[in-house]
């Protein structure tokens, strides 16, 4: 199985998209771009994995309403409470030793955590969201195939 640990704020809750689409004062709206990089990944049958504090706030029916597919059946890292990136990077770990038949695995993430690896953990610019280098970096990790 190929996983796909998703942050949200700076990864599809972007500045980018509340200055452009004028979402008023707090920022909610995903960015329509970063959230169809993250629909395409999904679609090559990665399964994906809330990693965000959002996960903390919202359900799992909730978060796939938000983003139109599908979640792992254990659809949230663990709650370590740690918010800092090395934090992050021990709640993913934890959610890869306990599911043995992930292959492959991917971190899109706004902060940096050197404590995961440099070969999974995609940074993207906290401001812009996902690029479509940061897409091309996903689909090298995850060796998917367009």
């Amino acid at each position: 199985m190929k996983v796909l640990f998703l942050d949200i704020d700076g990864v599809l809750v972007t500045v980018r998209s509340h200055v452009a689409l004028g979402t008023g004062k707090q920022m909610r709206a995903f960015d329509p771009v970063g959230l169809a990089f993250v629909r395409k990944i999904a679609e090559q049958g990665v399964r994906v994995v809330i990693s965000s504090i959002w996960r903390f706030h919202n359900t799992k029916a909730d978060m796939e309403a938000l983003l139109g597919f599908e979640l792992h059946p254990h659809w949230r890292t663990a709650d370590l409470r740690s918010f800092d990136g090395a934090g992050r990077a021990e709640e993913i770990h934890t959610w890869v030793a306990d599911h043995h038949d992930v292959e492959k695995y991917a971190v899109l993430d706004d902060m940096r955590c050197p404590l995961v690896g440099v070969y999974y953990w995609v940074e993207v610019d906290g401001l812009a969201g996902i690029s479509c280098c940061n897409y091309r970096e996903l689909e090298e990790i995850l060796d998917l195939k367009e």
